[in-house]
């Protein structure tokens, strides 16, 4: 699994929402529903880890870029290296995924 690992392209949680911003890149949030209510962060779209469909996927991305996220950054890994394996299609995971998103203080919306 650990190859796994190289094969997956990382990116920053400010190059994230940077590309986000200016409508470069959709976020997909790999977590779980239940999580998504707790905190999220705004447009990006949920596509949870147990019920993963890579054209959910590149339905929402459409020729934007790929950028996968969960809590820490496990799901995500898995995802995005799954993804392209199976599509193709190039995408990147978010480094430390939404907790380093918080880290960095970027604007999630939280409901606790």
């Amino acid at each position: 699994m650990m190859q796994a690992v190289n094969e997956v392209p990382h990116i920053s949680p400010e190059e994230a929402q940077r590309r986000a911003a200016q409508g470069k890149a959709v976020l997909i949030d790999v977590r779980e529903p239940d999580e998504v209510r707790t905190v999220a962060i705004m447009g990006a779209v949920n596509v949870p880890l147990t019920l993963f469909d890579p054209q959910a996927v590149l339905d929402a991305a459409g020729d934007k870029d790929i950028v996968f996220f969960c809590k820490i950054g496990g799901r995500a890994m898995n995802a995005c290296h799954h993804f392209i394996r199976q599509t193709g299609r190039e995408a990147a995971c978010m480094s430390g995924s939404i907790a380093g998103w918080m880290q960095k203080g970027l604007p999630v919306i939280s409901k606790v």
